[in-house]
């Protein structure tokens, strides 16, 4: 996929690929170059990724002993299946769509899927990994995750705004989307604060009783 995805995009801007330069060649849009059928094919491999999960995810999403255990999984296979789910807003952009239209969308990969999706899957895994290695509880992963998801999530919606003024929307845009942007960088903050670590600052040993 990836040396196809070059390949035509090369062909592309020799001029060799004329008629289906948007299936196989440079779709003409920017950190969106790789054509319609390339995007299909990642989407298809991620899919095939989530298929693949489900085999360990899922048993252990149906086990009843310990109910957090469970919780923190199922939050951990949720954003697994975000990725490939928010990608699939590339399949709305055309050669006839509106550059409106299309450079909306074209946000939601960039800011919403890149930086959002990824870094909300990474930041579940850190705590399932957390877990894992006993260095904090299950419940207080799961409140943390909660808080983060909610920061980054609900920032990074309102945060692509920005982008918004430059695509014919109100100048309102600009400020809350430069707002909500500027709060995305509480999230690597909260992860310190939330988990201090012995050597750290912040760290408070605790005492033998």
């Amino acid at each position: 996929m990836v040396g196809g995805s070059m390949l035509g995009e090369w062909l592309t801007d020799l001029g060799v690929l004329n008629k289906n330069w948007w299936l196989f060649g440079n779709g003409g849009w920017e950190y969106l170059e790789l054509g319609k059928f390339w995007q299909y094919l990642l989407i298809a491999a991620m899919v095939l990724w989530i298929v693949m999960l489900m085999r360990g995810f899922v048993p252990a999403m149906r086990r009843k002993d310990n109910q957090s255990r469970t919780r923190l999984v199922t939050m951990l296979f949720l954003g697994a299946i975000a990725v490939p789910a928010f990608y699939c807003a590339s399949i709305f952009i055309m050669p006839d769509s509106h550059v409106t239209f299309a450079d909306y969308w074209r946000w939601w990969i960039v800011h919403l899927w890149v930086e959002g999706i990824f870094e909300a899957f990474a930041v579940i895994l850190t705590g399932w990994l957390l877990v894992d290695m006993k260095l904090t509880t299950i419940k207080s992963t799961i409140r943390a995750l909660y808080f983060q998801l909610i920061l980054l999530l609900g920032s990074g919606v309102v945060g692509t705004g920005h982008h918004y003024f430059w695509m014919g929307d109100h100048s309102l845009w600009l400020a809350l989307g430069a707002s909500f942007s500027a709060l995305e960088i509480v999230l690597p903050l909260s992860v310190g604060s939330l988990h201090p670590l012995p050597g750290l600052p912040g760290h408070v040993p605790q005492l033998p009783v």
